[in-house]
């Protein structure tokens, strides 16, 4: 199991760590598809992403699907080029691990020498 707390938001309380990450690297950058096992060190209700696109020629906006332990999908839409902050449910007691995930329907199409399948930018992660 590799800890994944690199990807909280430092400023923040920490009511939950990030024991294990998959599609994700330590830059923020993400494949289209991110999993997250998430150990409850208190009481958590939701879940903050801050979220980056890369602009896409003929692309504006990009479709996601977020999901943490028993709560239903949450999808939204975010613009390119911006960073955009989302809220998504997350409920968790004291002590017990959920599964999140999140998903993306872009891919980068200039990544220069990269040779990742890029797919958004993961600058921080907060729960409350």
């Amino acid at each position: 199991m590799q800890d994944a707390s690199w990807l909280l938001d430092d400023a923040a309380p920490r009511a939950a760590t990030i024991t294990e990450a998959t599609g994700v690297s330590r830059d923020g950058w993400c494949e289209p598809e991110v999993g997250l096992t998430i150990a409850a060190a208190s009481a958590v209700a939701l879940c903050q992403l801050r979220i980056w696109l890369k602009p896409e020629p003929a692309r504006t906006s990009t479709r996601f699907v977020a999901r943490f332990g028993d709560h239903e999908p949450f999808a939204f839409e975010l613009p390119h080029d911006r960073m955009v902050v989302v809220h998504a449910a997350c409920a968790a007691a004291p002590g017990e691990v959920v599964q999140g995930s999140i998903a993306c329907d872009n891919e980068v199409s200039d990544k220069g020498i990269d040779v990742r399948r890029l797919s958004f930018k993961l600058d921080g992660i907060r729960f409350a």
